[in-house]
C-alpha cells in the first residue's frame, strides 16, 4: 500500500495492490477512483514520485512478473520498465545530477535495471552474475549529494553502485543477502547500510562498506528496519525479532 496526493486535489489518496493482479486507488473516504488489472502475478511494491520531471507525481507498481508499471495520478498508463521474469524489487534514487529519480528494479532471476525516464531517457543494467536480486535501496551513502544504489544479492554480497552502474564497493556477507536498507543511525547526517542474510546475521556497514556492528539469529534474517536512535530491528524467518544498536562514536 501507499498513501499520497497523486492527483493534485490536496488530499491523500490510498493506493492498494493485490495478489490477484490489481492496483486500486481510493479517496480517503474509500470511494474508488481508478483501478487496473494488469499487475501480472500480483503487486509487490507501490511507490509515488515524479519520475519524468513534469512536476506531477507518478504511481509505480512493481509486480511479480518482471516489470514496473507506471501510471499518472489519474490512473492512465505510461511507459514502464522491465528487468526479467520473477519477483521485482523496486526503489527510486536521484543518482544522476540534475535529473529526476531513477527507477531501479531488480528481478529474482538476476537482472537489475536502472531507468531514467523523461526527456532524456537513460538506462543501465547490472547482471548480478546471474544470481537473484532480493532487494534494492537508494541512499546517498558517501555524501556526494547523489544517491547510490544498494543491491542485496544472492551472490552473498551487498553491492553499492553509482548512477552509471559502476561498482563503488562490494561487501561479502558470506551468505545470501535477503534485505538491505539505509538510515542515519548515529545522527551524524550520513546514512549507514543495514543488511540481513540467510545465515541469520544482521550487519551494520558504514557508507564506505566497512563493518560497524553485527548480530546473529538461529534462522535466516529476512527483514530489517532502522530508526534515528542507533537502533536496528531485524526479523528472522522463525518469527524472532532482534535489535542491534550502533554504539559509540566512529
Amino acid at each position: 500500500m501507499a498513501v499520497a496526493d497523486v492527483n493534485g486535489d490536496g488530499k491523500p489518496e490510498i493506493l492498494a495492490g493485490t495478489r490477484n493482479c490489481w492496483i486500486i486507488a481510493y479517496t480517503p473516504e474509500g470511494k474508488l477512483l481508478w483501478q487496473d488489472s494488469k499487475q501480472y502475478h500480483g503487486v509487490r511494491r507501490i511507490l509515488v514520485a515524479d519520475v519524468d520531471g513534469d512536476g506531477k507525481p507518478e504511481v509505480l507498481s512493481a509486480n511479480r512478473y518482471g516489470g514496473v508499471r507506471i501510471y499518472t495520478g489519474e490512473g492512465r498508463s505510461k511507459p514502464g520498465t522491465v528487468s526479467e521474469l520473477g519477483d521485482v524489487s523496486l526503489a527510486l534514487g536521484r543518482a544522476l545530477a540534475g535529473k529526476p529519480p531513477m527507477v531501479v528494479n531488480g528481478s529474482s532471476t538476476g537482472v537489475l535495471r536502472a531507468s531514467l525516464l523523461g526527456d532524456t531517457p537513460r538506462e543501465f543494467e547490472f547482471t548480478n552474475n546471474g544470481f537473484g536480486v532480493n532487494e534494492v535501496a537508494c541512499a546517498d551513502v558517501n555524501g556526494d549529494g547523489l544517491d547510490e544504489i544498494l543491491v542485496a544479492s544472492e551472490t552473498g554480497s551487498v553491492y553499492c553502485l553509482d548512477g552509471k552502474g559502476g561498482v563503488v564497493w562490494r561487501y561479502p556477507a558470506g551468505a545470501v543477502v535477503r534485505s538491505v536498507a539505509a538510515g542515519d543511525l548515529d545522527g551524524d547526517g550520513k546514512p549507514e547500510v543495514i543488511l540481513t542474510a540467510e545465515d541469520g546475521s544482521t550487519r551494520i556497514l558504514s557508507g564506505a562498506g566497512a563493518l560497524l556492528g553485527a548480530a546473529s539469529a538461529d534462522s535466516p534474517a529476512i527483514l530489517a528496519a532502522c530508526s534515528h536512535s542507533k537502533m536496528v530491528l531485524s526479523a528472522s524467518r522463525d518469527g524472532v525479532l532482534q535489535s542491534l544498536e550502533l554504539a559509540g562514536d566512529r
